[in-house]
C-alpha cells in the first residue's frame, strides 16, 4: 500500500512539473534555433580562431566537416558550422539581418551604425570620422546640367571651323564625343571642362583612359578635378609607354597543373617560371598555392568574339590596380581596352565626388585569350566584369563581402550603375533582388518616380520576370556582375 502511494505521488509531481514547463514555455521566449551556416577561410584564419569566432569547439567542427585536415586549411574553402540563433531573424549565408517587430526590415533613416561598426571590427578595420557627403536629388543634378550648358566661360567650339593655337602648335577644341570620333587620330584635341567635371567623367564622356588625361595634361594622382574654364589635352600623339610594361600576375594551383602546362598557358618559359617563383619546387606543387609571373602587356586593337557565354577574346588588355580600383587577380582581369577604361573611368570619377570612398575591388573579367574560366557560365569575351559593392561607412573591403539593408551603400552603388547605364554601353547589371530593393528605395526618396525606374530595375517586378537592366540573379549579394555592350570594334561579338 505504502509502496503504491509513494507511486502515486511521485506520478502527480511528475505532472505538475510538466504541466509548470509548459506553461513557461507557452509564456516564456521561443525555444533556441540551431541555425548552419556555412564560412568561408580568409587568410589567416585557423580552426582555432574560427571556433572562437563562432563560439564552438574544435572539435565539434571537426565532427560537422568530416574528413577535414586541420593542417592543410586553404583559402577560400568552405566549412559547415551549425549555430545558435536566439535573437537575430532571417538568417542568409550566415549574414545577420536585423527586423523590426513586424518583421520588416529596417528602413534607411533607421539603420544600426553598430552593425557597420561591429562588422568593420570583424576585419580588423577603422571606421572614418567624417560623415558620408549627401547624394544630390534629381532636381539638383537637373539644375547643374542647365547651368553647365548655359555658362558662357565654357566655350563650345566646332572644330571644323575653330581651333586654338597655344606655343605654335594646333589644337582642336571639342565639347563632344561625336566630335572627337570625326576628327583624325593625329589630331591634338582640347576639351574646356565645366564645373563638376572631374578625370573620371570626362575619361567616362570620352571613352578615354583616365590614366592617359593625366599623363597628357602631366597631373598628380590626386590632381582628379581639374580648374574649370583651363583647357585640358584629352588627345595627343604623345602616348604612355605602357607596351612594353611586364605586368604582375598571380596563378592559383590547381589539381593536374605542372609548371609546363602554366609556361605554355601564359607564353612564358619554365626557367622564367622557376626564376620567378625559387621557393616552389615544381615536383611538389601544392592545390590552392599561387604562383607569380610577369606577362608583357598586349598593344593592338581588341576585339570580343561570340557571346559571354561562348566567346574568345582577342589582343586582352589587362586591367591593373589604379585610383580608387583594386584587381584581386590580374590573370583572370583581361578585357577589351573600351571594358577596361570604362572600370577607370567609373573609379576616377567616384573617388573625384568621394576622396574617402573605399576602392571599388575587381574580380574575374576573362582570360588572356577569352575562353572558358572557372566558376563561371560567362566571362568569355571580356565583356564581363565581377565588382565589390561600397560599404556603408567608407569600410575598406578586402575582398567581396556579402551586403544587406544596413551595410549596402545605396547612394554611391547607385550613382555608380545610373551612371555607367547613361553611357548606353551596359547591357546588364546582376545583382540579388533584396538589394534592388534598397537601390529602388533610396531612388524614390531623391525623387525618380516609378515610371522612371521601370527601364532600369527589375524590383519590384517578381525576379522571375527578364526585364530591366538590372536584375536578379542567384549568388550576387556579395558582388554585382556587369556586362557590357558589344563595341564598335566588336565586329563578330553578339
Amino acid at each position: 500500500m505504502n509502496r503504491l502511494r509513494h507511486s502515486m505521488v511521485w506520478f502527480c509531481a511528475f505532472l505538475m512539473l510538466t504541466a509548470s514547463t509548459a506553461n513557461v514555455s507557452a509564456k516564456g521566449k521561443e525555444p533556441r534555433k540551431i541555425i548552419t551556416i556555412t564560412y568561408k577561410i580568409r587568410k589567416g584564419d585557423t580552426l582555432q580562431k574560427i571556433a572562437k569566432k563562432h563560439r564552438v569547439s574544435v572539435k565539434q567542427l571537426k565532427r560537422w566537416n568530416k574528413g577535414l585536415d586541420p593542417t592543410a586549411l586553404q583559402i577560400g574553402q568552405r566549412l559547415r558550422i551549425a549555430v545558435v540563433n536566439p535573437e537575430w531573424k532571417d538568417w542568409k549565408n550566415g549574414r545577420k539581418r536585423k527586423v523590426a517587430k513586424g518583421g520588416k526590415a529596417l528602413p534607411p533613416s533607421k539603420l544600426d551604425a553598430k552593425l557597420v561598426k561591429k562588422e568593420a571590427a570583424e576585419l580588423g578595420l577603422e571606421l572614418p570620422t567624417k560623415k558620408l557627403p549627401e547624394a544630390p536629388t534629381v532636381a539638383e543634378l537637373q539644375a547643374e546640367q542647365e547651368e553647365a550648358h548655359t555658362d558662357t566661360s565654357v566655350p563650345v567650339i566646332d572644330p571644323d571651323t575653330d581651333s586654338l593655337e597655344l606655343d605654335g602648335q594646333d589644337y582642336a577644341v571639342i565639347s563632344t564625343r561625336e566630335q572627337l570620333l570625326g576628327l583624325k587620330p593625329e589630331t591634338k584635341v582640347l576639351y574646356v571642362p565645366g564645373e563638376g567635371e572631374n578625370i573620371g567623367s570626362i575619361a567616362l564622356k570620352f571613352r578615354l583612359d583616365p590614366e592617359s588625361l593625366l599623363f597628357w595634361n602631366n597631373l598628380e594622382e590626386d590632381q582628379l578635378t581639374p580648374t574649370p574654364g583651363k583647357p585640358l589635352l584629352i588627345q595627343s600623339d604623345r602616348e604612355k609607354p605602357v607596351e612594353k610594361k611586364m605586368v604582375p600576375v598571380t596563378h592559383r594551383i590547381r589539381k593536374g597543373d605542372s609548371f609546363q602546362k602554366i609556361a605554355k598557358r601564359y607564353g612564358v618559359s619554365v626557367k622564367q617560371l622557376k626564376r620567378w617563383n625559387r621557393k616552389v619546387d615544381p615536383r611538389r606543387l601544392r592545390i590552392g598555392r599561387t604562383l607569380t609571373l610577369y606577362v608583357a602587356s598586349k598593344d593592338g586593337v581588341s576585339r570580343s568574339y561570340g557571346s559571354a557565354n561562348r566567346g574568345r577574346l582577342h589582343n586582352g588588355v589587362p586591367l591593373e590596380s589604379t585610383t580608387g580600383l583594386r584587381v584581386r587577380t590580374v590573370a583572370n582581369a583581361y578585357g577589351t581596352e573600351r571594358v577596361t577604361r570604362l572600370l577607370k573611368g567609373i573609379a576616377f570619377d567616384v573617388q573625384a565626388r568621394w576622396p574617402d570612398a573605399s576602392a571599388m575591388v575587381v574580380g574575374d573579367i576573362s582570360y588572356k585569350h577569352g575562353g572558358r574560366i572557372k566558376r563561371h557560365k560567362s566571362h568569355q569575351s571580356g565583356r564581363d566584369a565581377d565588382v565589390s559593392f561600397f560599404h556603408r561607412g567608407n569600410v575598406e573591403l578586402p575582398d567581396f563581402r556579402g551586403m544587406n539593408y544596413e551595410t549596402f551603400d545605396a547612394p554611391r552603388n547607385w550613382y555608380v550603375f545610373k551612371t555607367l547605364i547613361d553611357l548606353g554601353e551596359v547591357e546588364y547589371i546582376f545583382i540579388d533582388y533584396p538589394l534592388q530593393r534598397v537601390l529602388y528605395d533610396y531612388a524614390i526618396s531623391i525623387g525618380y518616380t516609378k515610371e522612371d525606374l521601370e527601364p532600369i530595375l527589375q524590383y519590384p517586378r517578381p525576379r522571375s520576370m527578364g526585364v530591366g537592366i538590372i536584375r536578379h540573379v542567384r549568388g550576387h549579394n556579395d558582388h554585382w556582375h556587369i556586362r557590357f555592350k558589344c563595341g564598335p570594334l566588336d565586329t563578330r561579338c553578339r
